[in-house]
């Protein structure tokens, strides 16, 4: 079964997400005042671990390969996710 999927992210540390394989990471946002990802997900496919960190607006990059999945603005900060690939 299909369904939409809500996963905190952790922050200012990287983050590691058990979620089902082949997950489509959607959008990232602010919900009760913690970074979120949403993913469309597979319920029926086996899990595994995907991670995730965030860095902030002019904050060095210390390394690649990372992808980008999008932009929170919050009121204290402006956050950018990336997996880790």
């Amino acid at each position: 079964m299909k369904t939409i999927e809500k996963y905190q992210l952790g922050w200012p540390a990287q983050e590691q997400i058990t979620m089902p394989r082949g997950a489509q990471l959607l959008t990232v946002g602010m919900r009760d005042g913690l970074p979120c990802l949403w993913a469309l997900v597979e319920t029926d496919q086996p899990d595994e671990r995907r991670q995730f960190i965030i860095y902030t607006t002019e904050q060095a990059l210390p390394s690649w390969p990372k992808a980008y999945v999008g932009t929170i603005y919050s009121i204290e900060n402006v956050l950018h996710v990336f997996e880790v690939t």
